[in-house]
């Protein structure tokens, strides 16, 4: 069992491939960095492997690069799937590929991502800090056709964050978000919810 680890975030300049990623130093009888790769989806995408892959790859050429190691972390990738369509697409990286996979899998390269599908879960059962579930709670109806009537009960959930500066930053992230990705819906409308 681990007790001791370390959660943290890339600094700006170091981010790769952007602010996906999130690792832990785990410490116990030996010390290993754990990354947790978060990719959300809208739509079901049959070659979300070779985006993921690109994304470790893209990782450990920074680990390489920057600690001057020959020593890889791990990389655990997550996807987080919130779109209308059911998600058919396999978890593993072997499953894209031709041919006898089962005869070569030794010298073939292989991965498995987690997936989660918020809508199989109920508003009330997702739960974390108050951004992440504001994100996934936008994430989970922002195609809904009653998606405005649910903005008052998700946003309701800033109060406690507008009164920091990080929280204003990530409202108007939120609202951009909202914005962009919600048909038939104005600033106007948006502000009055």
């Amino acid at each position: 069992m681990v007790k001791n680890f370390k959660i943290g975030r890339k600094k700006e300049e170091e981010k790769a491939p952007s602010d996906r990623e999130v690792y832990y130093i785990f410490k116990s009888p030996m010390t290993a960095y754990i990354y947790f790769l978060f990719e959300h989806k809208s739509y079901p995408d049959s070659l979300i492997h070779i985006q993921l892959l690109e994304y470790i790859v893209k990782i450990w050429k920074l680990e390489l690069k920057q600690k001057k190691t020959k020593e890889l972390p791990m990389i655990i990738p997550l996807v987080l799937y919130h779109g209308k369509q059911k998600w058919k697409v396999k978890e593993n990286l072997s499953s894209i590929l031709t041919g006898p996979t089962d005869l070569l899998s030794e010298y073939l390269p292989d991965f498995r991502f987690i997936f989660y599908d918020l809508s199989k879960y109920s508003d009330d059962k997702i739960k974390g800090t108050i951004m992440t579930r504001i994100v996934m709670l936008l994430l989970k109806h922002v195609f809904d056709k009653d998606f405005t009537d649910k903005l008052p009960d998700i946003f309701s959930l800033l109060k406690d964050l507008s009164e920091k500066e990080t929280g204003l930053q990530y409202i108007e992230s939120l609202v951009r978000y909202t914005l962009s990705n919600v048909e038939n819906i104005t600033t106007n409308e948006l502000i009055s919810k």
